[in-house]
């Protein structure tokens, strides 16, 4: 289950993984998002950011230790996992702080968080 606020609709936020990407250069930085079905089998993750069902992504990082995808789940040490919170929470405080001139009883936010 990924992370969600009461009443903010079309946003949830998760861990992506990102591997390099096939036919790469030795030592590039290209790398592609895992997803399914395309990535069915386990992957040693690369590169970690915090995503939203909206689309949008954080910058990458390094896992600070092995991380695995299998398929559509991002195995993360504790740390990677508050960071993917921290970011998350950003964005959904940004989007709230966007849009609370449009329909204020959408905050995501209530007085106990």
């Amino acid at each position: 289950m990924g992370i969600t606020r009461f009443g903010l609709h079309g946003h949830e936020g998760f861990a992506v993984g990102f591997v390099t990407q096939d036919g790469s250069p030795k030592g590039s930085n290209y790398v592609r998002e895992l997803s399914y079905p395309m990535d069915d089998k386990e992957h040693y993750v690369e590169m970690l950011a915090a995503g939203c069902d909206c689309g949008w992504r954080s910058p990458r990082w390094r896992p600070t230790s092995t991380t695995r995808w299998a398929p559509f789940i991002v195995h993360t040490a504790s740390s990677d996992d508050e960071k993917v919170r921290e970011l998350w929470n950003q964005h959904a405080d940004s989007y709230v702080a966007a849009t609370s001139h449009v329909s204020r009883h959408d905050t995501g936010r209530t007085s106990s968080n």
